[in-house]
C-alpha cells in the first residue's frame, strides 16, 4: 500500500489542480495505478477505495463540492466489489 500511496501522492504533482479536490483526487489514485509496475492486490484496491470514502466525509462536513455523478470519482468507489460480485 506505502508503494501505491508513494505513486499517489506524486500524481498530486503530475495531475495538477484542475476539477474540484474530490475530482483530484480520484485522478490522482488514477495517475498511481496507471504507473505502478504491480497490479493491485484486492486488499489495495480495499484500502485505495476506504480512502475515497473518507475524501468524501471530509468533502462533507467541510462543504466541499461533491463530484458529479458520472465522475470518475463514483466509478472508482465502485472498485471495493469484486467484478464477480457485481449484479
Amino acid at each position: 500500500m506505502a508503494y501505491f500511496v508513494a505513486l499517489h501522492e506524486i500524481g498530486h504533482i503530475m495531475v495538477g489542480l484542475e476539477g474540484t479536490r474530490l475530482e483530484r483526487e480520484a485522478a490522482c489514485w488514477d495517475w498511481a495505478l496507471a504507473n505502478a509496475i504491480v497490479r493491485p492486490h484486492y486488499s489495495t484496491r480495499q484500502r485505495i477505495t476506504a480512502c475515497l470514502v473518507r475524501y468524501l466525509a471530509r468533502a462533507q462536513t467541510r462543504g466541499w463540492q461533491i463530484p458529479a455523478a458520472q465522475s470518475r470519482y463514483w466509478e472508482l468507489l465502485r472498485w471495493w466489489t469484486p467484478s464477480g460480485l457485481r449484479p
